[in-house]
Order: C-alpha cells, then structure tokens, then sequence
C-alpha cells in the first residue's frame, strides 16, 4: 500500500499473498488508513508492535526468575541458593518457564504452582513468598 506520511512518499507491506488472504490485506488497509486518519504513521506503528513483542518474548518468567536469583544470591546462603536453584530448574521453568511475566495468567498459575509443594502438601506462605522471583500483594 502506498502512502504519503509527513510529505513522504512510503510503502507498506501487508502480507504475501498465499500466506494472507486478500481479506486479510483489506483489513490490515483499513487499519492502516485509520492510523493515516490519526496522523500515524503505520510503518512506524508496526515497527513499535514488532519490538512490543519481543520485548514481551524477553521478559519470559525464566528470565526475571534467573535475573531474582542473581541478584538477591548474597541474601542467602550458597546450599539455599543452589536449593532455589535447582527448585526452579527442576519444577518452574518446565511449567511457566516461558511464559512472558506480563501475561496475568503467569502469575495465577505460580502461585497454583507453589501451594503445592514437590510431595502434594501444601508450602507455607512465607516459603512460597521467599522462593517467588515475581512481585506478590502484601
């Protein structure tokens, strides 16, 4: 689709053909030009998306859970740490390992996670508080 955005002549691409339907690429036109109605500039749009996403694709829980442990290591001592460790290597990274932080559901589904424990019998609150890398109501 061509366009003219801030007296500049652009093009943006909606898509190959077998992979998007022409349906498709009339629905990514109209969204374009509303965006052209708004004074944005859609090329700049999907390129802010674009880095949105992966942004979002970086900030997996693994990610923040390694980043926690690192930082917070002095607090403990080493056994905790390598506890800690393996705890989150064996149990949480295969279950929500990937699951970028920001979704809601991540969080639902760490705390599910952690009011069992490895034996099915329920973690005390403080412990799944200490072992939580993610930010929990107080």
């Amino acid at each position: 689709m061509d366009y003219t955005h801030a007296n500049k002549r652009k093009t943006l691409a909606l898509g190959v053909y077998p992979a998007v339907s022409l349906a498709k690429a009339r629905e990514r036109r109209g969204e374009a030009r509303k965006l052209l109605a708004d004074g944005i500039d859609p090329n700049e749009a999907k390129r802010q998306a674009k880095q949105f996403k992966l942004a979002e694709a970086a900030n997996t829980f693994e990610a923040v859970a390694r980043n926690w442990l690192a930082k917070t290591a002095a607090n403990r001592a080493e056994i905790t740490q390598t506890k800690v460790a393996a705890w989150l290597e064996k149990d949480v990274y295969p279950a929500i390992g990937k699951m970028p932080i920001s979704q809601p559901s991540g969080h639902v589904m760490f705390w599910r996670y952690c009011a069992k424990s490895r034996h099915d019998q329920p973690l005390t609150v403080p412990t799944a508080l200490n072992r939580s890398p993610i930010s929990h109501p107080k």
